[in-house]
C-alpha cells in the first residue's frame, strides 16, 4: 500500500492511492471524493479533470522498486552499478530536458513498481528469465545513451516499456 502525489503543470494535487490489487483510489489533494480506477486510466483522469498536463508524479511513500534497479539486483549488481549510474544521469541531464521528459519519467515512475511488483509474483525461475531479459535489453539502451544515440535509447527503452506494461498491467 501506498500512495503517490501527482502535480499538474499549473500546480493543481491530486493523490494516486493503492486501493487493491490493480485498483487506485484517484482524489483531488485535500478532497475525500474521488474515484476508484485502473492504473491506465489514472493518469488520464486526471489530466481530464484539470485540463492540464501532469508536471510531476511523486515518489510512492511507501516502498518501491523500479525495474532497472530490480534487474540489477536480480544480476548481483550493486545501486550504484555502471547501467544505473548511466539511466540516472540520462534521466536527470536530458530527459528532463526534454519536452515530455518529466510525463515519460512521471509514467515510468507511476507503473513502474506495478510491473516489478508483478514480475515478483512469478515462479523464481520465470522470475530470473523475466528480469535476464529485461537487463539484456536495459545495457542495449545503457551502450546507447554511451553511444551518445539518444533518440534510439528514447525509442528502445519505451519498446521495453510497452511490451512490459502490456504483459504485466493490463
Amino acid at each position: 500500500m501506498g500512495e503517490r502525489r501527482v502535480e499538474t503543470k499549473k500546480g493543481k494535487i491530486y493523490k494516486v492511492e493503492d486501493y487493491d490489487n490493480d485498483k487506485y483510489f484517484v482524489s483531488r489533494s485535500g478532497d475525500s471524493k474521488g474515484k476508484t480506477t485502473n492504473l491506465e486510466d489514472a493518469l488520464t483522469l486526471i489530466k481530464s479533470d484539470s485540463g492540464e498536463e501532469i508536471k510531476d508524479v511523486g515518489k510512492k511513500t511507501s516502498s518501491g522498486c523500479f525495474i532497472s534497479t530490480a534487474c540489477a539486483k536480480n544480476a548481483g549488481l550493486d545501486d550504484d552499478c555502471n547501467e544505473l549510474t548511466v539511466l540516472r544521469k540520462f534521466r536527470d541531464k536530458y530527459l528532463l530536458s526534454m519536452p515530455n521528459g518529466n510525463e515519460m519519467i512521471s509514467e515510468y515512475y507511476l507503473k513502474a513498481p506495478l510491473i516489478v511488483t508483478e514480475i515478483n509474483k512469478l515462479h523464481n525461475s520465470k522470475k530470473a528469465k523475466e528480469y535476464k531479459s529485461t537487463f539484456h535489453t536495459i545495457k542495449q539502451i545503457v551502450k546507447l545513451i554511451n553511444d551518445h544515440k539518444y533518440s534510439e535509447a528514447i525509442s528502445t527503452y519505451n519498446n521495453l516499456f510497452l511490451k512490459l506494461s502490456r504483459k504485466y498491467l493490463i
